[in-house]
């Protein structure tokens, strides 16, 4: 996705460091974030705590609810990592929308794949191990980054996935003892990409079309 690319001259910088908010179930529907680097969990809130929703990297949209008309969430989404990017104003994106068909298209398209992956994960967190689903989540991870180690702690997995600590720790060492990826302290690498995949639970985000 391109991102704010056709919108003009309203997109402005934005920086956030990790564990800062993006974006807020406080915050009112003004402005949308693309992400052109860095990792932002989406994360769903119930009365008794939150867990992942989706994940956005380089080229994607955090408020992506908005360009379906709607700014109604109860997600909030969090910097994993540091994060750059540009905000615009809703009102800017909505004309943008107007004007350019291609743009509304990829939008449009993007939306859809957000939604298809909130659905797969519903599925995931119910039917798969903590194992499996780490497995799944850095391979995405990975992939969101241009194959990058991953840095995340495993605290932060706790939260995501509304699991112990020490359930993430022993899944992390099981992984590791596959070869199939390498921990150092808040430092995640993927040692064989093709392990780590045969270990997941398959419940990857759908990918973008090609050509």
């Amino acid at each position: 996705m391109e991102g704010a690319a056709p919108i003009g001259p309203t997109a402005q910088a934005f920086e956030r460091e990790r564990g800062q908010f993006v974006h807020s179930s406080q915050d009112g529907p003004d402005r949308l974030h693309f992400v052109t680097e860095g990792l932002v969990a989406i994360l769903a809130q119930a009365p008794d705590g939150i867990a992942e929703a989706g994940l956005v990297g380089p080229a994607g949209l955090v408020e992506y609810q908005a360009v379906l008309g709607t700014s109604a969430t109860r997600t909030v989404a969090v910097a994993l990592t540091s994060v750059r990017g540009v905000q615009v104003p809703r009102s800017a994106v909505l004309q943008a929308l107007q004007r350019s068909a291609v743009l509304r298209r990829e939008l449009f398209d993007y939306a859809a794949r957000r939604i298809a992956e909130t659905e797969q994960l519903c599925v995931c967190a119910a039917r798969h191990s903590i194992e499996r689903r780490l497995a799944r989540w850095l391979l995405q991870a990975s992939q969101l980054l241009g194959h990058k180690p991953v840095e995340i702690t495993h605290q932060q997995f706790a939260s995501l996935f509304g699991v112990r600590r020490a359930s993430v720790t022993t899944s992390l060492h099981l992984l590791e003892g596959e070869m199939a990826i390498r921990c150092w302290r808040g430092r995640i690498e993927i040692r064989d990409p093709a392990r780590l995949e045969a270990l997941s639970c398959g419940c990857e985000a759908p990918r973008a079309p090609t050509g």
